[in-house]
């Protein structure tokens, strides 16, 4: 039973529909950190380093600064 019987697909079509979703949610999540960076009021020298580690290494970049790097009290009020 490797079918999903109500929209008729396999195990295939089901990894490539999930690789798929990872692939297009990495750009996302990478742009958000970026903007992310430039909204902090951190100093400039940290920003950039920030948004090269995000943008040199997408995946664990991005995570990195999302558990390390981001800090509540350094971002403007909206």
């Amino acid at each position: 039973m490797s079918t999903l019987l109500f929209i008729n697909i396999g195990l295939p079509e089901m990894i490539m529909i999930f690789i798929w979703l990872i692939v297009m949610c990495y750009p996302i999540i990478g742009v958000l950190c970026v903007l992310d960076i430039i909204r902090s009021t951190k100093d400039q020298n940290t920003k950039v380093l920030w948004a090269m580690i995000v943008l040199l290494a997408p995946v664990i970049g991005a995570f990195t600064y999302m558990v390390i790097g981001r800090n509540s009290k350094n971002h403007i009020k909206a």
